[in-house]
């Protein structure tokens, strides 16, 4: 159920003072910030003011909760940390007061159009949980089965695959996500698709069990599951445990309402644990330049991974640099994450490089992620720029309502692992998301509808089997 009115009325007051508080301290600070920046939390905190039912309710959707989380550290913690401590310190490049503009004005685009498009088209997706109906199928495993199998042969001919992976509970750092021998690039997803569907099809088992017996010893084995499962690393992205840690635990609680207490203290210990704990990880992994402090560090952080205004301000500047995109780069840049597909549009230049070359000052670093809206206008200019983020707020929208509408298990469980990809949009670009739900979504989904194929299969043998013995 949605938040209640007392309540929801009450976190959009809190949202707007902060909002408000937040501009001033950006107006009136000692950093080399920009001088029209205070409008970005100003102008968060009121549409949230307005528009009530953005936030109404996040708690009965994985997607909607990921998106306004994400917006909120972006809108409001991020200007608050910079009001303090300016931009990065590690920053290479600091773009000129012209690009910092225009890159308000991206954002102030982008936020009224998220809004916007929200507000019309809400009603159609987005309802009360009661209105919804909540039953849950368990689904058959035959081609998860084949899934793991398949998963677990790649790793015993290839073992070195391994050698990706850190189990956070007793790493002492993180290991490279880089592979020391020539191999497939398909087969690592492979075997990372069979981590994720041993998770799903363990939960579907217990689930089973536990319609048949309400034994809350299934509640605490399906969420230790999700815990051991998840908690396998993959390089040094700390993404890799946390989305599948989420959605196993949103799943969960969807699952076992009748245990939500226990399900919502236990999920919020562990997902506060092991965010910590990755976090040191990487901490201990990383060869640190810089002596910060850890809200030094943390507006390090919030500012590269919630593509903050400077990483906004530096794609303006990679368009003054670098000559137009044409046709050929975009479909390149968009599909270079898509197995088999990128081998057919890939090309040399990309916007995805451009933007390193720009941000490093031309040093031999690649690991900094193009912002969304920023992929936007290097394509197609600043009018056209919200194009891929419209485009993802349809597909968030879309997966969203299919976790309430789907009864399988498998494909439910699915969906809300693709729309919290979905609602962390701001965290990755266009090139991120089409891969991860070609590679990931649509794979899973294939493997999914075959396994109801089987179950149908074996219903209709067992009717006409009935059938012709009577």
């Amino acid at each position: 159920m949605g938040l209640n009115n007392q309540s929801h009325f009450i976190l959009r007051i809190i949202t707007l003072f902060l909002g408000m508080l937040v501009a001033v301290t950006l107006m009136f600070n000692d950093e080399n910030v920009p001088k029209y920046f205070a409008i970005i939390p100003s102008m968060y905190s009121i549409l949230i003011f307005i528009f009530p039912k953005f936030t109404k309710y996040i708690f009965e959707y994985v997607g909607l909760f990921a998106l306004n989380l994400s917006m909120f550290i972006r809108y409001l913690l991020t200007p608050f940390l910079i009001s303090f401590y300016g931009f990065e310190k590690s920053a290479i490049l600091i773009p000129t007061e012209t690009s910092f503009n225009i890159a308000i004005n991206l954002m102030l685009y982008e936020l009224i159009i998220i809004f916007l498009l929200f507000q019309f088209t809400y009603k159609k997706i987005y309802k009360p949980q009661n209105t919804l109906k909540q039953n849950v199928e368990v689904s058959g495993n035959f081609w998860n089965c084949i899934i793991i199998i398949i998963s677990i042969i790649i790793v015993f001919i290839y073992p070195e695959i391994l050698s990706r992976y850190a189990f956070i509970f007793n790493a002492n750092e993180l290991k490279s996500k880089k592979l020391e021998i020539e191999i497939i690039s398909f087969l690592p997803l492979i075997v990372q698709l069979g981590f994720l569907t041993l998770t799903m099809t363990l939960v579907n088992y217990f689930y089973k069990k536990y319609k048949t017996n309400e034994n809350k010893i299934y509640v605490v084995l399906v969420i230790a599951i999700v815990l051991v499962t998840s908690s396998f690393i993959i390089g040094t992205s700390r993404f890799s445990v946390v989305l599948p840690l989420v959605t196993g635990l949103f799943m969960t609680f969807i699952l076992f309402k009748k245990h939500w207490r226990f399900i919502s203290i236990t999920s919020i210990v562990i997902i506060l644990s092991v965010v910590i704990i990755s976090t040191s990880l990487k901490s201990n992994t990383l060869d640190k330049t810089y002596d910060y402090s850890a809200i030094e560090n943390l507006n390090d952080n919030v500012q590269l991974y919630f593509s903050g205004i400077n990483n906004v301000a530096i794609a303006v500047e990679t368009k003054d640099h670098f000559p137009p995109y044409g046709f050929n780069v975009v479909t390149s840049d968009i599909t270079r994450g898509v197995m088999l597909v990128n081998s057919f549009f890939s090309i040399e230049r990309s916007s995805l490089i451009d933007f390193n070359l720009t941000f490093y000052n031309g040093g031999p670093a690649r690991d900094q992620i193009l912002p969304l809206i920023s992929q936007g206008y290097l394509y197609f200019g600043f009018i056209f720029s919200p194009t891929f983020t419209i485009i993802t707020m349809i597909l968030l929208m879309y997966f969203d309502s299919n976790i309430r509408k789907k009864k399988n298990l498998l494909i439910k469980y699915l969906y809300a692992y693709v729309a919290l990809k979905f609602g962390l949009f701001m965290m990755g670009n266009f090139t991120i998301l089409m891969s991860f739900m070609v590679n990931n979504f649509l794979i899973l989904l294939f493997v999914f509808k075959l396994n109801n194929i089987v179950i149908k299969q074996r219903n209709l043998n067992k009717k006409e089997g009935l059938y012709e013995y009577n």
